[in-house]
């Protein structure tokens, strides 16, 4: 018996050559059986003409792997029977310096064009999954990331067709609007500073929220402050365009008519008005971000006062109780009152509403009952 298996496996090698010396009998029942069977086939292997891409070696076949080598080496092979897919674009797809096998099957698939996997699923076998989990998908992307990168090559990093905010563009509104006062990263076109182009958690594509996002790149204006403007905790934007303006800063509005659009404006009463009021120029006595004082103000009491006007106390003996507790506002409104110095009343009405009339009126003082 073991006889006639030995006389069997020389008869058969033997035979080998005999069987695969024609051009089209590499896809025999023998070897490579599977070829020609998938719903697309690449056209050498459907014309069974396989020299086209594979050439003999010394070794002998099917002994070993290196019988048989290509004829060309990455995708010069290709370029053989296909026309270039790059172009003149200088960004060429990493996977093509290997050839186009690392995407497409190199004989045959269940997909056009022989591709291993279908949009997405494609890219993932190389790419890391930038959607998964996330809470905000860019709508583009769901349409498979052909819809922002080209397949082969492309004008600018990524394979993109243009470079950044000329290529985001294509697809959204210029957000300045032709807007003096833009944002630095838009200014330079860099729309992906701020939003991440294919998915996060948080809204408008932005990789944070609030203002910790604006503290990545700008001074945290908050940090171990006491008092902080409420506004800021619904972030930045609250305030300024992320974008482009037409007011410094890219504000939404300039001097007291931005601060007006949330707080009452303080010139309505009529009566005096304090002249930082009176310019809008809110920022003169409160700071905007935050501070260590009550209502933002830029120093407390009567220190802010005295950055404007000249102090009431220095070198005098004898203060007036709120003068010498630096509480000028006790007598006078910090925006606007009925009577000059912004006070609330006149003459010894305004004493009145906190000193008590200490003689019967009958024996006033000349003066006194005069209200002067």
């Amino acid at each position: 018996m073991r006889t006639c298996l030995v006389v069997l496996s020389a008869f058969f090698f033997l035979l080998w050559p005999l069987l695969v010396a024609a051009e089209d009998d590499c896809v025999t029942s023998l070897c490579h059986a599977g070829l020609g069977k998938a719903s697309y086939v690449h056209g050498p292997i459907k014309a069974a003409s396989c020299q086209i891409c594979h050439r003999p070696t010394t070794d002998s076949h099917p002994q070993t792997k290196q019988a048989f080598e290509l004829i060309d080496k990455g995708p010069g092979l290709c370029y053989r029977c296909h026309q270039s897919k790059t172009g003149d674009d200088p960004v060429i797809h990493p996977v093509l310096e290997e050839g186009c096998t690392g995407c497409h099957s190199p004989h045959q698939g269940d997909l056009p064009y022989f591709l291993y996997g279908q949009d997405k699923t494609l890219c993932y076998l190389c790419h890391e999954d930038k959607i998964s989990g996330k809470a905000v998908v860019h709508p583009i992307v769901e349409d498979g990331c052909l819809s922002c990168h080209q397949v082969h090559s492309g004008a600018a990093a990524g394979m993109l067709s243009a470079e950044g905010a000329e290529f985001c563009l294509t697809c959204h509104q210029d957000p300045t609007q032709g807007k003096p006062v833009q944002h630095t990263p838009v200014k330079r076109g860099d729309c992906i500073s701020c939003h991440d182009p294919h998915a996060t958690d948080y809204p408008f594509m932005l990789p944070g929220a609030g203002p910790q996002l604006c503290f990545s790149c700008h001074e945290n204006f908050i940090a171990d402050k006491a008092v902080v403007h409420p506004i800021i905790e619904e972030g930045c934007q609250a305030c300024h365009d992320p974008h482009a303006d037409n007011a410094p800063f890219m504000l939404k509005a300039e001097g007291a008519a931005l601060c007006y659009i949330c707080h009452e404006n303080k010139t309505d009463g009529g009566g005096s008005v304090h002249p930082p009021v009176a310019e809008g120029n809110c920022t003169g006595c409160h700071d905007p971000h935050a501070t260590n004082n009550k209502a933002l103000l830029l120093a407390p009491g009567g220190e802010l006062c005295n950055l404007c006007h000249e102090s009431k106390i220095e070198g005098k003996a004898f203060a007036h109780g709120p003068v010498g507790a630096g509480a000028c506002t006790d007598c006078h409104d910090p925006h606007q009152n009925k009577e000059a110095a912004l006070l609330p009343a006149k003459g010894a009405a305004l004493c009145y509403e906190c000193h008590r009339n200490m003689v019967a009126e009958q024996y006033d003082h000349g003066p006194v009952a005069e209200g002067n």
